[in-house]
């Protein structure tokens, strides 16, 4: 292991295991992010409406911002888009008015007739800081 021999040494070097350790926590949490709305679908299967499946398609990272001593990233799900009025509704004499992020909403906590496994993005959040704690703790431990 390599020896600081000055303050601004240790400094960098920490930052640089810092930095590393965040990439691996960034492609952590795209990899949950996918692996939980993608259990959504297991949680049955609609009848009033077809899917498009945009919600699989929604899990975003960006990239590692790095300023003074701090390594950050977002890990956020980008909403889809569709048709509003959403035809399969209004077709069958519904309302539709949902918009791409409250479908989500809909989605995320099991209302307004949404099939699906709720909880996704409750479940991304505790995965991302589970493996936000264990991998800050494999590079410095």
């Amino acid at each position: 292991m390599p020896v600081a021999s000055s303050m601004g040494e240790l400094e960098q070097m920490l930052r640089h295991q810092l930095q590393s350790a965040m990439q691996v926590v960034q492609a952590k949490a795209e990899a949950d992010m996918f692996e939980e709305v993608g259990s959504f679908y297991s949680g049955g299967s609609p009848t009033i409406y077809q899917r498009t499946g945009g919600l699989g398609s929604s899990p975003q990272t960006t990239g590692l911002s790095v300023g003074g001593n701090s390594v950050s990233f977002e890990a956020y799900l980008e909403p889809p888009s569709y048709t509003v009025p959403n035809p399969d509704f209004t077709s069958r004499g519904y309302a539709s008015y949902f918009s791409p992020l409250q479908a989500m909403n809909a989605a995320e906590y099991h209302f307004a007739n949404v099939r699906g496994r709720p909880g996704f993005w409750q479940r991304s959040e505790k995965r991302i800081e589970n493996d936000l704690n264990s991998t800050l703790a494999s590079f410095f431990s």
